[in-house]
């Protein structure tokens, strides 16, 4: 019998490393990291995020306080050339299926079922609003993206220009949430690297609503990975997420302490595409409760997936 699954599974490896027919087998060679947004592509993508959040008298096996899973589909079109050079892209907003859970309840929000099943609560509403929405973005020579276009426009529309509606959906759309959560484009070395080569990464959030925080990796490229379809760059990073000092906000209902980044790239070099990014953040911090400090602990992960590449429609 071990024999047997032996030869399946040396068949099957036989199977994939001939399914791919792009470019022969990389060298040792440093190469170019660079994303190439073609022109009349769309790329569906889908983004889930995890946050597990729990105190430190419950940090055990299977215990936690809130764990919230979101998962959403959208789309990133390339719509054309910059004179100045890179691409406008346009984002459009697929489904959203969100599940929080407590210890006592678990409570379930997906934009396919009936708006009915909502409740008084008006954000479901407001989330519902975003399904079909586009954001706009502008990215540099690189592939990077460098600006969020009509951002204000896009808030409003939502949520009529709410002061709660604004509030309540500012720390899941803003700037700094979709360049660094949906993207993290900046990532990619600004010259050719080779197999075993690290670079940093340095990234500062500016957001108006929340303490800004500072982002400090050590990026490296560990190697070449394949699939059915195609190889790309493995990519790795490690790090640490530390709140910028200066001023105290009063507003603050805990204080952070320095946590950890890890995660991985999957770039497809040939096509200049980023396959799978996944990145995890891990951080305690303090709040103050009932004249006591209580520890608590947040573990959140982020994966976004290239679905897959299609022309765009005319």
């Amino acid at each position: 019998m071990q024999r047997i699954r032996l030869v399946v599974f040396l068949f099957a490896v036989v199977l994939a490393t001939r399914a791919y027919s792009g470019n022969p087998p990389p060298t040792s060679a440093p190469v170019e990291m660079k994303l190439k947004w073609e022109v009349g592509k769309k790329y569906n993508l889908q983004i889930t995020i995890t946050q597990v959040r729990w105190t430190f008298a419950s940090r055990e096996p299977n215990r936690f306080d809130q764990t919230i899973e979101s998962t959403r589909d959208f789309s990133v079109t390339a719509m054309r050339l910059r004179p100045e050079g890179g691409v406008e892209l346009d984002m459009k907003l697929g489904e959203l299926k969100l599940t929080i859970q407590k210890p006592s309840k678990i409570l379930q929000f997906d934009t396919r079922q009936d708006p009915k099943t909502d409740g008084e609560d008006p954000t479901p509403a407001w989330l519902r609003k975003t399904i079909g929405m586009h954001l706009r973005f502008l990215t540099d020579t690189n592939g990077n993206v460098e600006k969020l276009v009509n951002l204000g426009e896009f808030m409003a529309q939502i949520t009529n220009g709410a002061p709660e509606g604004m509030m309540s959906l500012a720390s899941l759309f803003n700037e700094d949430a979709i360049k660094g959560t949906w993207f993290m484009t900046q990532a990619l070395p600004a010259k050719p690297v080779a197999i075993g080569e690290s670079w940093p990464y340095h990234y500062e959030t500016k957001s108006a609503t929340t303490r800004p925080l500072v982002e400090d990796l050590r990026i490296t490229f560990k190697g070449w990975g394949y699939n059915a379809a195609r190889r790309f760059a493995v990519i790795e990073f490690n790090g640490e997420l530390i709140p910028k000092s200066g001023k105290e906000d009063p507003d603050e209902t805990g204080k952070m302490k320095p946590g950890t980044v890890t995660g991985h790239i999957w770039l497809d070099v040939d096509t200049g595409t980023i396959v799978e990014r996944e990145t995890a953040h891990d951080l305690d911090y303090d709040i103050q409760t009932g004249g006591k400090t209580v520890t608590a602990s947040l573990s959140q992960r982020v994966r976004v997936k290239l679905i897959r590449v299609v022309d765009a429609e005319k």
